[in-house]
């Protein structure tokens, strides 16, 4: 190995499942659909690079926080659109009952 190549660290189907904490069937969709890229050596052993996998949590992380953005704001614009309108249907804020305990 020359001096100027960097390590790259791999992993297989089972590491990849317990490093993104999922299971090793959804990996192996995950790289069946194109999602992840993965290394077949020989007939079996497939290999995936741990950057990669920082790369697909990242994108991930990213989609689903957009996502909830846009439903919390779907949501508030409802509520702030049904009080304007004073229709009878308006979100009511009821204090909750303290129980003893």
């Amino acid at each position: 190995m020359a001096g100027n190549e960097s390590l790259v660290a791999y992993t297989r189907v089972a590491g990849a499942a317990i490093y993104l904490s999922v299971g090793q069937r959804t990996v192996r969709e995950l790289i069946h659909n194109g999602q992840i890229p993965a290394y077949r050596i020989g007939k079996k052993t497939i290999l995936l690079k741990y950057s990669d996998l920082d790369a697909f949590m990242a994108t991930k992380k990213e989609t689903r926080k957009s996502q909830l953005d846009k439903i919390v704001d779907e949501i508030l614009e409802e509520l702030v659109g049904k009080r304007g309108r004073g229709n009878r249907n308006t979100l009511k804020l009821v204090p909750q009952r303290k129980f003893r305990q």
